[in-house]
């Protein structure tokens, strides 16, 4: 459980965590900067999220416990580390606003009244992560992942990002993984986490797949589920069980499953569906998997690769095998998204898919420059198609050459309510 944070308390939660977990040398001259600032009485906005006096340091403190609640792992994590990055993220936003007023119909009286509102004044216009990391390390040093952390935690919302900019990119390419998340209405409450397009072979990062792993249980899903492409082509896998062992530390509260790629069938030794099944997931083929969650059916619908089946051959696939009459939210695994093109109407309540790597190279306001055979329209994030809500993820690994360019590795995770 976390405290709940009002204006009355925020600085004093603020200061006391502040003072247990940052110790590191400057940690107290930078906490006397803050409080010669108007950090601890302005908004975080001007009009969406806290935005009234002490706003700042009031989501400063929520963006804390909220991340140390959900994420934090005992003798894994650095409690100074989280606390640096959660309670100093926004630090920018000191002496940037200004209150202002502005006229206002009173619908009652009809006359016009001078109501105030929270304006930008930005006294020293710098950028906004970038800006946050400059004033912490004028007197406080920042470790390296603490500096990419807070540089770039506005993600793609960030100005450098939006106006065309690589360095995200290059910054994601070093400390690699995105966690996406979503909220969508379904017949079913569950959280399902998506991941896909790993193209493990010889030689791969024990400690990112580790680390992956880490990150995905974080999320406490009551699913994960794996679109295809476990193993790269190429791959011979003389040594696999290391990275099987790493991603059977996978959890998930009702299960993992798992559908096949056209890497897996076409390459990698002919080993990865018995792999994939090693990795602890159950593999769907043209089969559905049925579990109950809160008295409610979710089926698991399992598509094998479908890169060269055509509307005949699709047809032959169904009904799936071990498909149960009856209500149930349905939830629809295919690795290529143009699948979607060949399945029955509202087949499903929600399609995950992989396969495009979002484009992997992708230069911002063009074309993405690669999509592969088996992708159609279908990029990258949510589309409506006629079979159901369809979701591509930019996945996690890469074909060809083995590098990203604005398409950075992404986890989704799925809060579906009904």
């Amino acid at each position: 459980m976390t405290e709940s944070v009002s204006a009355q308390n925020a600085r004093e939660q603020f200061e006391q965590i502040f003072q247990t977990q940052i110790t590191r040398p400057g940690a107290d001259k930078l906490l006397q900067w803050i409080s010669s600032t108007d950090f601890f009485t302005a908004p975080a906005s001007t009009r969406f999220h806290c935005a009234c006096d002490a706003g700042l340091v009031m989501h400063s403190v929520n963006v804390y416990q909220v991340l140390r609640a959900r994420y934090f792992e005992e003798g894994i994590d650095n409690e100074e580390s989280f606390a640096v990055c959660a309670l100093l993220h926004d630090l920018c936003k000191a002496q940037y606003y200004k209150v202002s007023t502005r006229n206002v119909k009173n619908d009652e009286t009809g006359q016009w009244e001078k109501k105030p509102f929270f304006a930008v004044d930005d006294s020293f216009p710098y950028g906004h992560g970038e800006k946050s990391v400059f004033l912490i390390e004028r007197k406080m040093r920042l470790k390296l992942e603490e500096a990419m952390a807070i540089r770039w935690h506005m993600g793609g919302f960030d100005d450098s990002v939006r106006g065309g900019g690589f360095a995200m990119s290059h910054a994601y390419e070093r400390f690699p993984l995105a966690v996406t998340r979503h909220a969508l209405r379904g017949g079913a409450a569950l959280r399902v986490a998506h991941l896909t397009d790993l193209h493990l072979e010889d030689g791969a990062n024990a400690a990112w797949l580790k680390r992956l792993v880490r990150i995905v249980n974080a999320q406490h899903p009551d699913i994960i589920c794996f679109t295809g492409d476990f193993a790269c082509r190429r791959a011979q896998f003389a040594t696999a069980d290391a990275y099987c062992s790493i991603l059977r530390g996978l959890r998930a509260r009702y299960g993992k499953f798992a559908v096949t790629g056209n890497h897996d069938i076409l390459g990698a030794a002919g080993k990865a569906p018995q792999l994939i099944c090693r990795a602890g997931f159950t593999l769907l083929q043209n089969e559905a998997a049925r579990v109950e969650i809160s008295g409610q059916n979710v089926d698991i619908l399992g598509l094998s690769t479908m890169k060269y089946d055509t509307p005949a051959t699709a047809k032959r696939r169904f009904p799936l095998k071990g498909q149960q009459p009856g209500p149930a939210f349905r939830l629809g695994l295919v690795h290529e998204p143009a699948a979607v093109q060949l399945l029955p109407e509202n087949w499903a309540g929600l399609i995950l898919a992989g396969h495009t790597h979002a484009g992997q190279l992708h230069v911002p306001r063009l074309e993405r420059l690669w999509l592969p055979k088996g992708s159609g329209p279908y990029a990258h994030g949510l589309y409506q198609t006629p079979a159901g809500p369809l979701y591509v993820s930019a996945g996690l690994g890469e074909s060809g050459p083995r590098m990203r360019l604005c398409a950075p590795r992404e986890v989704a995770v799925f809060n579906i309510r009904p």
